[in-house]
């Protein structure tokens, strides 16, 4: 009887042991889970930069060629139309002067032809002008509203640094690692007020690069990681566009070794390691595009290296 008591105090114990241990394990996964509010500010700064790219591709007319091409279409078609409206009125001209060879009435006919020829040139002439004006007025509204976009996630960013910066220095982030973040995202506010697109790639990539060492006090994840890499994509793409090519592979170079960490966080999982391997590959034709002098070609590459990172990021 003396024994089982103390088999059944032996369970007890273990499952009450148990119990502890889990609880404690789900404490430490919260204690080390990056809080939703450094989350958004991340993602927030993210977005800032991703609108400043779809800003220069609508200037370049980057994603206009699918509209070119339907131009083009209707350009055919209105020509079409045009050459059987001349011929339509040549033929009818032929029958008015068969039936009143040497009559006034003929002549009358043929000078209003002419003069109906250059009203139809003024026509086109004012309505290809009129197109201009709509797409500039288009092109206009699109920049227009990504500017906006921009303003209200540049001020719900200030609004979410602020939620998190006394958690982030409990946490164990420095005070100097703060002000550092603070100047970066005060610097891109004075850069968005100007509309000064390289100054906002500079300090908006700086602000992700300052946000590393609180993304790194949390464990659940590789943000700090991937935080660093996109500002090397940033800082290549600024130093691209303005003819320092030795900056730009500088900008990229020894990001192997964010790339590694985040794999080791990867656990053999199968479908992060082929997204990080096309993160790697992104990062290696970044250097291989300073072959050309082409900014159209940098946009393109810095777009498709962080759309890689960013899909990274999902899973």
């Amino acid at each position: 009887m003396r024994k089982t008591n103390i088999v059944l105090y032996i369970i007890i114990f273990t499952l009450l042991l148990g119990c502890t241990k889990d609880k404690s394990d789900i404490s430490l996964k919260e204690e080390n889970k990056t809080p939703e509010s450094l989350q958004d500010l991340n993602k927030s700064i993210d977005e800032i930069l991703s609108n400043i790219g779809e800003i220069e591709r609508i200037d370049m007319n980057i994603d206009k060629v699918d509209n070119e091409e339907d131009d083009d279409r209707e350009d055919n078609g209105q020509e079409e139309d045009y050459e059987e409206e001349e011929n339509g009125e040549e033929e009818n001209g032929e029958g008015g002067n068969g039936e009143e060879e040497n009559g006034e009435e003929g002549n009358g006919e043929e000078e209003n032809e002419e003069g109906g020829n250059g009203e139809e040139g003024n026509e086109e002439e004012d309505n290809g002008e009129d197109l201009d004006k709509n797409e500039e007025l288009i092109k206009s509204a699109k920049l227009e509203k990504m500017w906006n976009q921009i303003d209200e996630k540049l001020e719900k960013s200030h609004e979410l640094w602020n939620s998190y910066e006394v958690e982030g220095i409990k946490k164990g982030g420095s005070s100097e690692k703060a002000n550092q973040f603070d100047t970066s995202i005060n610097k891109i506010t004075k850069a968005i007020e100007d509309k000064n697109i390289r100054d906002i790639y500079e300090y908006g990539s700086q602000a992700l690069l300052n946000l590393k060492p609180f993304l790194d006090l949390y464990t659940d994840d590789y943000l700090g990681e991937i935080a660093e890499i996109k500002y090397g994509v940033y800082q290549y793409y600024l130093a691209a566009i303005y003819n320092d090519k030795n900056a730009a592979l500088e900008a990229i170079k020894n990001k192997d070794e964010n790339i590694q960490r985040v794999r080791s966080e990867l656990e053999d999982n199968e479908e992060k390691t082929k997204q990080l391997d096309k993160v790697s590959y992104a990062l290696k034709n970044l250097a291989n595009s300073l072959n050309e002098d082409s900014k159209r070609l940098y946009i393109i590459k810095k777009d498709i290296a962080i759309k890689a990172i960013d899909d990274l990021e999902k899973y």
